[in-house]
């Protein structure tokens, strides 16, 4: 990943009396007055398995990164998409799906990046436009990817999904198809992000995940579930100490939405 992703400043509570204020540690990571960083709303947009260490969730302008081996999420995140992945949209990413062999594709509207995990960039004369190089798949705003096994990857958008050949560079006859009838257990109206995870995959959809069994096309028992009782510290329970908003007639910068609360872990 690019060698910012450790740098960035550590978050701290300042408390006075009955007053609670958001301060950061070192002035570069900052955002200026009237523009501080505010939790992203429970879910997840676009999801990728990175290596046998990491996986990146998305959310947002924001990003996290998760510890496989651990199950939780790295201290100091989430991040912003702009501090630490300078060639990504700023604003989010739609999609994401580990191709194999050190790369990773990034989707957003009509746009996508390839990314090289190894040189942690992407790749030259990126981003390029999906219509015209991806045959058979949607010109833009493609909701979920996921690599399967036979080098199949498929991509979802609303109620439908493509299969896609990877080595024939091209998505399969007959389709898009519709979800209902050909995926049990999953949501028919759509999903918001897959990831790989040994021989499951992971759906997510709103506050919700399942876990899907690869070999058995099917989602285990008791899911749906969750994300904040499944992922600690991923979206759907924001790490940020507060939703700071800036108020410049406080004496101090910053302080906590009106509608703010201490929630403990559960």
């Amino acid at each position: 990943m690019p060698s910012k992703l450790n740098d960035a400043p550590p978050t701290i509570l300042l408390i006075a009396g009955m007053s609670l204020f958001c301060a950061e540690i070192g002035a570069a990571d900052a955002p200026p007055p009237g523009q501080w960083r505010t939790p992203e709303p429970g879910g997840v947009d676009a999801a990728t398995s990175w290596n046998y260490k990491h996986a990146y969730f998305f959310k947002g302008p924001q990003y996290s990164r998760y510890d496989i081996k651990k199950n939780e999420v790295d201290a100091d995140y989430p991040k912003t998409i702009d501090w630490n992945w300078h060639e990504l949209w700023p604003d989010g990413v739609d999609a994401a799906v580990n191709w194999g062999s050190g790369k990773v594709l990034f989707f957003k509207g009509g746009e996508y990046v390839r990314y090289d995990t190894k040189l942690n960039r992407s790749d030259t004369g990126y981003p390029k436009r999906i219509s015209g190089n991806w045959p058979g798949l949607w010109s833009s705003d493609i909701d979920a990817a996921v690599k399967w096994a036979n080098n199949k990857i498929y991509f979802f958008k609303g109620d439908e999904f493509i299969r896609y050949d990877m080595k024939a560079n091209k998505a399969d006859d007959g389709y898009p198809r519709p979800i209902s009838g050909n995926w049990p257990d999953l949501w028919p109206s759509g999903i918001d992000a897959a990831v790989n995870w040994g021989e499951n995959v992971y759906f997510f959809k709103g506050n919700e995940y399942l876990r899907y069994n690869k070999k058995k096309t099917s989602a285990a028992s008791g899911y749906p579930k969750r994300i904040d009782r499944g992922w600690p510290n991923l979206w759907g329970e924001s790490r940020w100490p507060c939703d700071c908003q800036y108020t410049p007639d406080w004496d101090s910068q910053y302080a906590p939405a009106d509608d703010w609360k201490w929630q403990p872990p559960e």
